[in-house]
Formats: C-alpha cells, structure tokens, sequence
C-alpha cells in the first residue's frame, strides 16, 4: 500500500518511502538553516564583550589597568598577573568620570572652533564686500580713462592736419 502525506507549508502530497522517513532526500536547505540558527542562539547567549577570548568557558570580570582590556580572572591571574587590575564594576565609575571629562574638554573645543569659524565668515563677508566695491571703482576709473581716450581721439580730417603741419615743421 502506498501511504501519503500532505505537506502542512506548501500542501504538495508526498509519498513516504518504504524505508520510512530516513528515505527521504536530505533537504540542505533546511539543513544549512538550522545550522544558522543555533549559530545565532549560541552568539547571542554567549556575546564577545561577556566571554574571555582565550577562556571561552570564563566570563570578564577584572579590567587591566596598565593594557586597558577587559580579562577573566584566569587572566588576570597569568599573562596580566605583574600588572595591576581591578573589578570591572569598581572601573566604571571612573572610567565614566573620565570619559565626560574627555567629552567635556572637546564640547569647548567644539565651542571654540565654532566661535572661530563665525569669525572668519564674517570676515570673508567683509572681505567680499571689498573686493567688490574695489571692482566697480577699478571699472568706473577703467570706463574714465577709455572715456578721456575718447574724447583725445583724432577724427582722419585731424590726422591729416597734424601730418601736414609735422611736414613743414621738418621743411623748416
């Protein structure tokens, strides 16, 4: 007898093997999805920042002052052993106050430089304002002068009377 089943996904009607379901074709698909999600379940119960990297089974919880990294008390008690450090929850604090004193210092930094940066449009402002009152005299004084040169320009009846009187200066 053949025996059948319905998918409950996508409703197709499959046929069971006779060998049951170890006869059915290994679905890689699902396969490399289950391995994805125990992947991902495993990482986000065990983060980086909570586990020791070179102690995988030991949480962080001590903080070496002198490299500035967070270890687990298997480190603290060898590769960090001659170097001092302290409870993770005793270095917050002033780790914190540090950092906004860090913080603070650049915000007026910050101030500073936006303070300066005003000081320099304005001054661009002023600059460009110059530059272009400088233009339009230096256009005027250029129109003045093409003007004068207008008015000093010889008609051709003019040209020929200044030839003339050039030539009986040099008869002379």
């Amino acid at each position: 007898a053949v025996v059948s089943t319905q998918s409950t996904g996508c409703r197709a009607v499959s046929v069971i093997p006779d060998n049951g379901v170890p006869g059915f074709p290994i679905n890689f698909a699902l396969n490399n999805l289950v391995q994805i999600l125990v992947a991902t379940e495993t990482e986000v119960r065990r983060t980086p920042q909570e586990y020791c990297s070179l102690h995988e089974n030991k949480r962080i919880t001590m903080y070496c002052c002198e490299c500035r990294v967070t270890i687990c008390s298997s480190c603290a008690s060898s590769a960090h052993k001659p170097h001092r450090t302290e409870i993770i929850a005793d270095v917050i604090d002033s780790e914190r106050t540090a950092l906004e004193a860090a913080r603070s210092g650049t915000d007026t930094a910050v101030e500073g430089a936006d303070s300066q940066i005003n000081d320099a449009n304005l001054a661009l402002e002023k600059l460009t304002k110059q530059a272009e009152a400088a233009v339009i005299r230096i256009n005027k004084q250029v129109d003045d002068a093409i003007g004068l040169l207008n008015k000093r320009k010889m008609s051709p009846a003019q040209a020929n009377f200044g030839e003339e009187k050039c030539k009986n200066w040099a008869k002379k």
